[in-house]
């Protein structure tokens, strides 16, 4: 084998082509934005929470609902995880059944509290790619919510559903869980 000779490198400087602009730059001016009104952002805030509210099916209390149904899960829980038994300061609240069929969002059976690794990133989780391990978790350990979860599991989602009315009976069941005890945030 020969032996390879070395590259020659050109000494000429590299030829560089200005950029021609097919526009002209924009000439920006100044705008001074006047504070908003603080008078007139609270009558808009006043009346974006009134729309919001004009109907017991708007997101607005489905919302609601939906935070009320978590925190009794977690409250009910008592601080452990329900799937590894361990105790937790970071629970999160698991729909057994779709939360996109709304006879079931709201209903404490349809509700479990995990610890929120396990619930989110744990391979055999509800949400882990091996969740087929977590359904047979649940049939083994606690066949009651395993067999609410079959039985709703093909439910179709309600066109119009009363969030309101959901609300108004999760709020009563959280003072009721809550008598007595400081409540904290």
């Amino acid at each position: 084998m020969k032996p390879r000779k070395p590259l020659k490198r050109s000494t000429k400087p590299l030829k560089r082509t200005p950029v021609k602009r097919s526009q002209t730059p924009i000439k920006r001016t100044a705008i001074r934005i006047k504070a908003p009104d603080p008078e007139k952002l609270i009558k808009r805030r006043a009346y974006v929470k009134a729309y919001k509210e004009q109907s017991e099916y708007s997101t607005y209390y489905r919302d609601r609902a939906t935070a009320l149904w978590s925190k009794i899960v977690r409250l009910r829980a008592g601080g452990l995880c329900e799937f590894t038994g361990k105790r937790s300061d970071n629970l999160e609240a698991h729909h057994l059944v779709s939360a996109g069929i709304a006879s079931c969002r709201c209903d404490l059976d349809n509700g479990m509290a995990i610890d929120a690794y396990a619930h989110k990133q744990q391979d055999d989780g509800p949400h882990g790619f091996r969740h087929e391990e977590f359904e047979e978790w649940l049939r083994e350990n606690d066949p009651e919510r395993y067999e609410y979860r079959q039985k709703h599991k093909h439910d179709k989602p309600d066109i119009k559903h009363n969030w309101k009315e959901d609300e108004d009976r999760l709020k009563a069941i959280l003072q009721a869980m809550t008598a007595g005890k400081p409540e904290s945030k």
